[in-house]
């Protein structure tokens, strides 16, 4: 089949997105590529159409369990077969998949990138022959990236195995730096990139003293879906809070929320019964919602990478939307003076120890074993501070002794292990479990061949019992073997990925401190440079990427000049402004214009004080003579 005939028959989609032929025709062909598309360009269809073109298995390197496993689902449910060799999976499910892998039984292999260390899938993956090798999130291959995970560095060895095996490497954002390293690290010569530019997105900054009414100004000035990005796992419910307050449906997703509460949330939300969704920044990633219309931050991310995909979540469909990023007056004061610290060694070791001790880690032992992790637990119990706790796993991550899995797994999974005779003979015996296996069976295709998604509270209301009871016999099935259960997980997951060090032996590289202060000192000049640059705010996002672009004509900056040039008369426009606005703080006026003109305003605002057509209060306040 075609490209075009894959695409039809399996997602029925009548064509291709740009650039999306080009780049699968290339690999197709044989020939490596790094492919850039931004947030909503359709990076898996990418991989997944010529995965089904090409004789042999897909290896999918993806940084993400939840991501892995929601795009395996996804793949099954078109017919596809597809397994995600996860960490949280068990040992016995994971030994069975490696198995299966060899006999050609999936069309695509989702691991992650520490999967490539492991002894297990290192004496099987040379006996492999796989079609094509993806590479999701290609930037965390490189230093200069926004989220460098070391572990994508041992992607070479598996082009060293595998060299005739043409490999597809994806990201949303890369500067040029980060592009050449990409194409270094894993030697690719050809760049296949669409624009940066979103043509339908309006980027807008706005400074207010009152973020959270503004937010409720600018979700009752424009209709539709939004999500409203916050740092704060507090904030995110004070804000939903304030905002059904104000009479707009709203509704929080954050970490710390059990997942059921985190699922009904985004499910509520994708299906538009909940207007708007206050998040922390992991939101978003995989869903495929493309009706948003604004995407607003309620403080300003650290990078602009971070800033780009986040708010490019917003017109996905192609139609009008906004991206808004609300300033406070001190905002760029505290970026301005805001110290890069790096915890020190000492500070780094505790950490480990005290992570060490939180599992039961045993000097020698642990590694590539992880565990569901509870922050707030771990810090209570170690009196340590979230600074101090984030910064050092930071560094122990980066230097490749842990990973931290920040996303919890949203649905539990299972798979029927027993033969269909064996599973036979256990219906018989036990004919309560087989009222729970038949309605297994029937709604689950695949069942026998891989693990997949199940929700316990729909199929318990299906069978009339409470869903205590429905968890508790998929529990038994487990313990008789009957089925493989793994509940899903309402922490996020940290491993080990190297043997637990004795207590003061950890050694941290001297240089990836300085290389780490180095980055996050960069990172914030580029968000400073953003947010104070006077000009196109698109030009100012494309020209971080390395691509030169027109004003987009749309976005706050844009728009205010078109007007600055529209005014034949300030001081007329001035008391149009103040008849519609008044009272209003001088600085509150300012912003309604562009700082080219400021100038021409405080001139024009002075000669109208002069002749009294204008009062000038207490508090820079102004209003017209007969308001009183």
């Amino acid at each position: 089949m075609s490209p075009i005939e894959v695409l039809r028959k399996y997602w029925g989609y009548p064509a291709f997105r740009p650039l999306q032929e080009d780049i699968i025709q290339t690999v197709v062909s044989g020939k490596d590529c790094l492919a850039l598309l931004p947030t909503g360009g359709g990076k898996s269809i990418c991989f997944q159409v010529p995965g089904l073109m090409l004789e042999g298995p897909t290896l999918v390197i993806s940084p993400l369990i939840a991501l892995m496993q929601d795009q395996v689902a996804q793949l099954q449910a078109r017919g596809i077969k597809a397994v995600a060799l996860s960490s949280s999976m068990p040992a016995s499910e994971l030994n069975l998949a490696l198995d299966n892998m060899m006999t050609g039984a999936y069309d695509f292999i989702y691991l992650a990138p520490e999967r490539l260390a492991s002894a297990n899938f290192k004496a099987r993956i040379q006996y492999l022959k796989p079609g094509l090798i993806a590479i999701d999130e290609a930037h965390c291959i490189s230093q200069w990236g926004y989220d460098f995970r070391p572990a994508y560095r041992k992607i070479k060895e598996l082009r060293e195995i595998h060299p005739e095996v043409p490999v597809l490497a994806l990201t949303a954002s890369a500067t040029p730096a980060v592009c050449e390293d990409i194409c270094k690290q894993l030697e690719i010569g050809q760049v296949l990139k669409k624009s940066f530019v979103r043509n339908n997105l309006s980027f807008t900054l706005r400074e207010t003293e009152n973020r959270y009414s503004e937010i409720a100004h600018i979700l009752n000035s424009v209709p539709g879906s939004s999500v409203v990005y916050t740092r704060s796992r507090k904030a995110c419910r004070q804000i939903a809070e304030y905002l059904q307050n104000e009479g707009i449906s709203a509704d929080y997703y954050h970490a710390g929320l059990k997942s059921e509460e985190r699922e009904r949330a985004q499910d509520e939300w994708i299906s538009n019964k909940t207007r708007v969704i206050l998040a922390t920044n992991a939101f978003g990633m995989g869903i495929d919602k493309p009706d948003v219309r604004t995407v607003i931050h309620y403080q300003a991310p650290d990078s602009l990478e971070a800033y780009y995909q986040e708010a490019g979540r917003a017109g996905r469909d192609g139609k009008k939307a906004y991206a808004v990023l609300l300033l406070s007056p001190s905002t760029l004061k505290s970026i301005e003076s805001k110290k890069i610290e790096i915890p020190e060694m000492r500070e780094i070791r505790r950490v480990y120890e005290c992570l060490g001790s939180y599992f039961k880690i045993p000097v020698g032992g642990g590694q590539f074993t992880y565990h569901p992790f509870d922050q707030v637990d771990f810090m209570k119990r170690y009196e340590l501070d979230e600074e101090t706790v984030n910064r050092s796993m930071q560094v122990l991550a980066l230097q490749g002794i842990i990973t931290h899995e920040l996303s919890q797994e949203s649905h539990s999974r299972l798979r029927i292990r027993a033969s269909r005779e064996v599973v036979y003979d256990y219906q018989v015996r036990f004919p309560k479990m087989d009222i729970i296996l038949k309605a297994l069976l029937r709604s689950y295709g695949g069942i026998f061949d891989s693990m997949v998604p199940v929700k316990e509270d729909k199929l318990a209301r299906a069978l009339k019992t409470s869903k205590t009871e429905f968890i508790k016999a998929l529990r038994k099935l487990d313990q008789d073997e009957i089925i493989y259960y793994s509940e899903k997980r309402d922490l996020p997951l940290l491993g080990f990925l190297e043997a637990k060090e004795p207590k003061g032996h950890l050694l941290v590289k001297k240089d990836l401190l300085i290389w780490l202060k180095r980055m996050y000192k960069d990172r914030n000049e580029a968000m400073l440079n953003f947010l104070t640059q006077d000009s196109c705010r698109m030009q100012g996002i494309v020209a971080y990427f390395g691509e030169e672009a027109a004003p987009c004509g749309i976005c706050d900056w844009c728009v205010r000049e078109k007007k600055a040039h529209s005014y034949q008369n300030l001081d007329q426009e001035l008391l149009k402004a103040l008849k519609e606005s008044s009272p209003i703080s001088s600085q509150e006026l300012l912003q309604k214009y562009p700082r080219s003109i400021h100038a021409n305003i405080g001139q024009s605002l002075r000669n109208l004080i002069d002749q009294e057509k204008v009062i000038l209060g207490k508090g820079q306040i102004l209003h017209l003579p007969n308001e009183n």
